[in-house]
């Protein structure tokens, strides 16, 4: 018997889903020898005992809706037609989608529903969601949820049944992100100083505009930069770099756009805090990355981050622009509020690990064979 996995989110510039996938897939291989993996990526795979199936890289999410539609359509076709040859144990997808037409036995993982709640931001992606995704999510037999708020919303909204959604939360990589790595060769290199850290896409529900002006609000009392680490957007940058100007931050804050997956352990490590503003996330990996390296978090009350993080960082109102502010400060100016949370953090990260991840989710792709 064989897997089949759907890796075709996975691309040369990986995203929190390319990542999920990627390490996920990883761990899978070290406890299975039987996963067929269909990816426009090799290298992510390349030192395991996967047996790798190379698709077009025009597939891939760098390729935006040209790519999306594109791989709608190799699902539908090619994959359901490999399918039907090889005959898997089970067909398992990284993301919501999966073809009609195939009758063995599905998984798919389930991250979040954010196009449903903000259908101005992703009008496209909201209709896909209400029609292509809720149909997959109905069909198939059983959907990974990445955390309890996923999960709550595929059931309220798609009315799926509950029975069949297992909440698996993701992981963190503990040989790459840990405490006590050295950050002053990655500091050089993007010329950084003392630094609040994000990291994220600049979409507007992420809440970055609101998290530059709550930095405006502490320059009376602290020098420190704002770094932000996230693909350029043209659809959104030029309105947050507008905003900077007009704050008069253009020194203090950075954009660094796509960097380096191997720079990521040294950037958290180097920041004083790592913020997560968003106004929804599904889990929010980044969060447990830098809890592992030890730097203290301040994430947005709503959306998955409350389980994440639990008691281990402040949570605020991501639209009051004052407390976001003010738990930046309160964090800066208390050496031993800070110490206090970066200790809870490294606790709460060790709950997370890709192995306890991959050993949940194994057990649910041989469900077939019970």
């Amino acid at each position: 018997m064989n897997l089949v996995v759907n890796a075709t989110i996975v691309d040369s510039k990986r995203s929190g889903l390319g990542n999920y996938a990627v390490n996920l897939v990883k761990e899978l291989s070290l406890i299975r020898d039987d996963l067929i993996v269909f990816t426009s990526h090799e290298e992510p795979f390349s030192q395991t005992n996967v047996c790798l199936k190379k698709i077009s890289q025009n597939l891939g999410p760098s390729y935006g809706i040209q790519g999306h539609l594109a791989r709608i359509i190799w699902t539908q076709t090619v994959l359901a037609l490999q399918a039907n040859r090889l005959k898997p144990s089970c067909l398992f997808s990284l993301v919501p989608e999966a073809p009609f037409w195939y009758s063995g036995y599905q998984v798919v993982v389930a991250h979040d529903l954010i196009p449903i709640f903000f259908p101005k931001e992703y009008p496209l992606q909201n209709m896909y969601f209400r029609w292509f995704v809720a149909s997959v999510l109905k069909r198939v037999s059983n959907i990974v949820a990445v955390s309890q708020r996923t999960k709550q919303d595929i059931v309220s909204i798609f009315g799926v049944n509950p029975s069949v959604v297992q909440v698996v939360p993701g992981g963190c990589d503990h040989r790459k992100f840990f405490l006590g790595i050295n950050p002053n060769e990655v500091k050089r290199k993007y010329g950084l100083t003392s630094y609040i850290l994000y990291v994220g896409n600049l979409h507007p529900h992420k809440n970055v505009k609101r998290l530059i002006a709550a930095f405006k609000k502490l320059r009376g009392n602290v020098l420190h930069q704002l770094v932000i680490v996230g693909a350029k957007d043209h659809r959104f940058f030029p309105e947050l770099w507008s905003l900077v100007e007009k704050l008069g931050l253009q020194k203090m804050v950075l954009f660094l756009d796509f960097v380096l997956q191997e720079d990521l352990p040294a950037l958290y490590s180097g920041a004083e805090i790592f913020v997560l503003p968003s106004l929804y996330e599904g889990f929010g990996l980044p969060l447990v990355e830098a809890m592992a390296c030890g730097v203290p978090v301040v994430a947005a009350k709503g959306g998955a981050m409350e389980e994440v993080v639990g008691t281990a960082g402040i949570m605020v109102d991501p639209i009051n622009v004052n407390e976001m502010a003010e738990a930046m400060n309160h964090i800066l100016e208390n050496p031993g509020l800070r110490d206090s949370l970066c200790d809870r953090g490294l606790r709460q990260a060790k709950k997370y690990s890709w192995s306890a991840t991959a050993k949940m989710v194994s057990r649910i792709l041989d469900e077939s064979k019970r």
